[in-house]
Protein backbone atom coordinates (compact mmCIF):
# COMPACT_ATOMS: atom_id res chain seq x y z
CA UNK A 1 0.00 0.00 0.00
CA UNK A 2 1.34 3.41 -0.96
CA UNK A 3 1.50 6.33 1.38
CA UNK A 4 -0.85 9.07 0.48
CA UNK A 5 1.26 11.73 2.27
CA UNK A 6 4.92 12.03 1.32
CA UNK A 7 7.59 12.69 3.94
CA UNK A 8 7.48 16.28 5.09
CA UNK A 9 10.93 17.78 5.51
CA UNK A 10 9.66 20.86 7.32
CA UNK A 11 8.98 18.71 10.34
CA UNK A 12 12.69 18.01 10.78
CA UNK A 13 13.97 20.05 13.72
CA UNK A 14 17.50 20.67 12.43
CA UNK A 15 18.55 21.11 8.85
CA UNK A 16 22.30 21.10 8.36
CA UNK A 17 23.88 23.00 5.53
CA UNK A 18 27.35 21.88 4.59
CA UNK A 19 30.11 24.42 4.30
CA UNK A 20 31.26 24.85 0.70
CA UNK A 21 34.83 23.72 0.04
CA UNK A 22 37.37 26.48 0.52
CA UNK A 23 35.00 28.70 2.51
CA UNK A 24 36.28 30.70 5.47
CA UNK A 25 34.53 29.53 8.62
CA UNK A 26 35.98 32.15 10.96
CA UNK A 27 37.47 35.55 10.32
CA UNK A 28 39.81 35.64 13.33
CA UNK A 29 42.56 33.58 11.62
CA UNK A 30 42.32 35.85 8.58
CA UNK A 31 42.62 39.02 10.68
CA UNK A 32 45.41 37.46 12.71
CA UNK A 33 47.30 36.57 9.56
CA UNK A 34 46.89 40.03 8.09
CA UNK A 35 48.10 41.69 11.32
CA UNK A 36 51.12 39.41 11.56
CA UNK A 37 52.08 39.99 7.92
CA UNK A 38 51.68 43.77 8.34
CA UNK A 39 53.91 43.76 11.43
CA UNK A 40 56.61 41.67 9.74
CA UNK A 41 56.60 43.86 6.64
CA UNK A 42 56.71 47.04 8.77
CA UNK A 43 59.69 45.73 10.76
CA UNK A 44 61.52 44.76 7.56
CA UNK A 45 60.89 48.21 6.07
CA UNK A 46 62.25 49.83 9.25
CA UNK A 47 65.42 47.73 9.10
CA UNK A 48 65.92 48.45 5.39
CA UNK A 49 65.41 52.16 6.08
CA UNK A 50 67.96 51.95 8.91
CA UNK A 51 70.54 50.26 6.67
CA UNK A 52 69.86 52.81 3.94
CA UNK A 53 70.53 55.65 6.40
CA UNK A 54 73.76 54.00 7.54
CA UNK A 55 74.98 53.61 3.97
CA UNK A 56 74.07 57.26 3.28
CA UNK A 57 76.03 58.34 6.33
CA UNK A 58 79.11 56.33 5.31
CA UNK A 59 79.02 57.65 1.76
CA UNK A 60 78.28 61.25 2.72
CA UNK A 61 81.93 62.24 2.57
CA UNK A 62 81.57 64.46 5.61
CA UNK A 63 79.22 66.92 3.95
CA UNK A 64 76.98 68.43 6.60
CA UNK A 65 73.77 68.30 4.53
CA UNK A 66 74.24 64.63 3.63
CA UNK A 67 75.13 63.66 7.21
CA UNK A 68 72.03 65.50 8.48
CA UNK A 69 69.81 63.72 5.94
CA UNK A 70 71.32 60.35 6.86
CA UNK A 71 70.89 61.06 10.58
CA UNK A 72 67.24 62.02 9.98
CA UNK A 73 66.68 58.77 8.04
CA UNK A 74 68.23 56.67 10.85
CA UNK A 75 66.15 58.51 13.46
CA UNK A 76 62.97 57.91 11.45
CA UNK A 77 63.85 54.21 11.13
CA UNK A 78 64.34 53.90 14.91
CA UNK A 79 61.06 55.69 15.59
CA UNK A 80 59.25 53.42 13.13
CA UNK A 81 60.78 50.34 14.72
CA UNK A 82 59.72 51.53 18.18
CA UNK A 83 56.16 52.04 16.90
CA UNK A 84 56.08 48.49 15.49
CA UNK A 85 57.44 47.07 18.77
CA UNK A 86 54.93 49.11 20.80
CA UNK A 87 52.07 47.84 18.63
CA UNK A 88 53.28 44.27 19.15
CA UNK A 89 53.52 44.84 22.92
CA UNK A 90 49.99 46.32 23.06
CA UNK A 91 48.60 43.35 21.12
CA UNK A 92 50.36 40.91 23.48
CA UNK A 93 49.03 42.83 26.50
CA UNK A 94 45.47 42.64 25.13
CA UNK A 95 45.93 38.91 24.52
CA UNK A 96 47.03 38.43 28.13
CA UNK A 97 44.31 40.61 29.65
CA UNK A 98 41.38 39.23 27.65
CA UNK A 99 42.62 35.66 27.25
CA UNK A 100 42.42 35.32 23.48
CA UNK A 101 45.03 35.06 20.78
CA UNK A 102 45.32 37.67 18.04
CA UNK A 103 48.67 36.90 16.44
CA UNK A 104 48.23 33.18 15.95
CA UNK A 105 48.93 32.41 12.34
CA UNK A 106 50.06 29.37 10.39
CA UNK A 107 50.79 29.28 6.71
CA UNK A 108 48.50 26.93 4.76
CA UNK A 109 50.00 23.56 3.91
CA UNK A 110 50.27 22.45 0.33
CA UNK A 111 49.20 18.87 0.96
Amino acid sequence: MEKLVPVVLAAVEEIEVEKPPGAIAEFSPVISGILRIIMIVAALICFIYLIWGGIEWMTSGGEKANVTAARARITAAFIGLMIVLAAWAIIKLLEYLFGFSILEFQFPKLY
